[in-house]
């Protein structure tokens, strides 16, 4: 009897420090990404931003959601995981090159999926494309986030930290200030 009492502990214990240690593990990994990923801007314009089932959140559109197809690319197929290559323009802002289905040796990339294939572009997904806010603010901060798009598309970026393959869409700026500390800033004056 006892020893099935402390068998039972012992997996109890075990049970517990694994349930703690895989969120444990995924905000470290967040936070290391966070850390040591290399940062890049990609200009942005405004999209839809409601969705009921996702919560409060500013859809992020962006330009370039489609590349070239190769010519020697007839094997590819929808939902295929690809790499995206990244490179940056004279003005600072990133922007997608090209594709690859092999990880990249010494380019900036980020994971994708092909999400469309045609005859002469394939289209893939971006894993940053939203922003989430507190649910007061969001209204504000889509009118505002919209406005200024109009007003200068330079004014408005995300910046994105990527290592590895993986992407953390680290802030949303506008005239280069995060937007909250933008909105803020505006409320006092």
């Amino acid at each position: 009897m006892r020893n099935q009492s402390t068998i039972r502990i012992i997996f109890f214990v075990l049970a517990m420090a694994t349930y703690l240690a895989v969120p444990a593990y995924m905000i470290l990994e967040y936070e290391w990404r966070l850390d040591q990923g290399e940062t890049y801007r990609f200009r942005t314009r405004p999209k839809d931003p409601f969705n009921p089932f996702t919560g409060r959140s500013m859809v992020l559109g962006f330009d370039q959601r489609r590349l070239s197809k190769h010519e020697d690319s007839e094997d590819l197929w929808k939902g295929e995981s690809i790499y995206i290559l990244i490179d940056v323009d004279e003005e600072g802002f990133a922007y997608f090159s090209d594709y690859t289905k092999t990880i990249p040796e010494d380019r900036a990339y980020m994971k994708s999926e092909l999400i469309h294939i045609s005859k002469n572009h394939i289209k893939f997904d971006i894993p940053f494309d939203r922003y989430y806010l507190n649910e007061a603010m969001a209204p504000k901060a889509e009118s505002l986030y919209r406005k200024m798009s109009r007003e200068d598309r330079d004014a408005v970026y995300v910046e994105v930290k990527i290592l590895e393959g993986e992407t953390i869409l680290q802030d949303l700026y506008i005239e280069h200030t995060p937007i909250i500390e933008f909105m803020e800033s505006r409320a006092q004056d």
